[in-house]
């Protein structure tokens, strides 16, 4: 027998300032669909801010698009600042709420869009007192040496900075500071790109260092730096960190010491998923096995040139293909392929977007035809039921 899926309603009837006690299911359920939350969160919102019972839907879904129109945001992401803060960004008039944006910018000198953005994902910028706010966000530019614009963008990218106390925020920054072996200022611009370090758990991040030791084969120190350049390699996962720090060594063909030393200029192939690491080398070397001049001058780019050839997008791969197809590969470096910019590339090459065009309508037309052809032999097979009658049980 299936199991039936459990709905976390609680029983209706009782006062509505009981919160999700209160409602019906149709009216969890239509608060749900206006703050585009789950089931279990719009319960867990009612029990927290019971008011919200003696609004009807409609008027809620009101006053969500009034929020999104005021500040020019899209639906989704007023009802998640809504969902975050209801009392304040929800109930609240909406022109009171434009006002706030418009002190906050004005105080900060900087652009209400801006304050905005920022409140985007840390809602509660709207809704503090300003006075406290203003004396935070000073904290912040003063503690991490940053404009107030980009003081926003940590809270953002942060939202616990506003609520993190002063001694709790420099005890985690001189944490980071040991576990990666930096000077303060370099933990301050580390923090400042990057503000999910700051709030990472010792352990976790001590963690984090060792398999990144381990992968790279550095020590502590050496890993500190490069967490300095690309401090999102404490974020992604680590172990397609590693798969792409192999394929890297397969795609680049030289010492573990060169590979690290593009890592070490910047880090960012690192974060590639491994599938898409891995066309690029396969493209890359069969490119060089076809014409021996880019073999060496491939032999010669320093780490950060082989870097930035590996990081251009896929467009700049198919000029590979374009210049050996047209004979044209002795006329331009290796590097000047991968690297020029479309309009230079052009330039020289007048008959690349006619041959790009082209490329890619083939392209389209043979998955057309490889779909066409996986539906007929799909129609063709005759229809494989999986149902096995079961023998009768003997009985005793």
């Amino acid at each position: 027998m299936q199991q039936q899926q459990q709905v976390l309603v609680r029983p209706t009837g009782g006062n509505p300032a009981a919160g999700a006690r209160g409602c019906s299911p149709a009216q969890l359920a239509a608060l749900s669909d206006v703050l585009q939350m789950p089931i279990t969160a719009a319960q867990k919102l009612l029990d927290r801010y019971p008011q919200l019972l003696q609004h009807e839907p409609t008027s809620l879904h009101t006053m969500v698009q009034q929020l999104a129109d005021t500040l020019n945001i899209s639906y989704k992401t007023a009802a998640y600042m809504a969902a975050k803060q209801p009392l304040g960004l929800l109930v609240r008039p909406a022109e009171k709420v434009q006002q706030s944006v418009q002190q906050l910018a004005a105080a900060l000198h900087v652009q209400a869009s801006t304050v905005v953005t920022a409140a985007a994902t840390a809602p509660s910028l709207l809704v503090r007192p300003l006075p406290g706010l203003l004396k935070r966000v000073a904290g912040l530019c003063q503690w991490f040496a940053v404009s107030p614009s980009a003081a926003l963008s940590m809270v953002a990218a942060a939202p616990e900075l506003l609520t993190d106390s002063v001694a709790g925020t420099q005890k985690r920054a001189t944490a980071v500071g040991t576990i990666l072996l930096l000077r303060a200022v370099c933990v301050q611009r580390l923090v400042a790109s990057c503000p999910h370090v700051l709030f990472m758990s010792p352990r976790i991040l001590n963690n984090k260092v060792r398999v990144l030791m381990a992968v790279l084969n550095k020590d502590r120190k050496a890993v500190g730096q490069i967490v300095y350049k690309t401090p999102e390699l404490l974020l992604c996962n680590l172990e397609h960190l590693g798969a792409s720090y192999q394929l890297l060594l397969l795609a680049v063909q030289r010492q573990d010491s060169f590979v690290f030393a593009m890592a070490a200029h910047n880090g960012r192939l690192l974060l590639l998923p491994p599938s898409k690491l891995l066309i690029r080398g396969a493209r890359l070397l069969a490119a060089l096995q076809m014409v021996p001049d880019w073999q060496q001058q491939w032999r010669q780019l320093r780490p950060p040139q082989v870097e930035q050839c590996l990081a251009s997008n896929h467009i700049r791969f198919e000029r590979l293909e374009y210049l050996i197809s047209t004979r044209q590969a002795a006329s331009i470096s290796i590097f000047d392929a991968l690297r020029l910019t479309p309009v230079a590339f052009v330039k020289q090459h007048s008959s690349w977007p006619a041959w790009l065009a082209a490329e890619q309508q083939r392209l389209r037309l043979k998955q057309q035809q490889g779909c066409q052809q996986q539906g007929q032999q799909q129609l063709q097979q005759p229809q494989q039921h999986s149902y096995q009658p079961q023998p009768r049980r003997q009985q005793l």
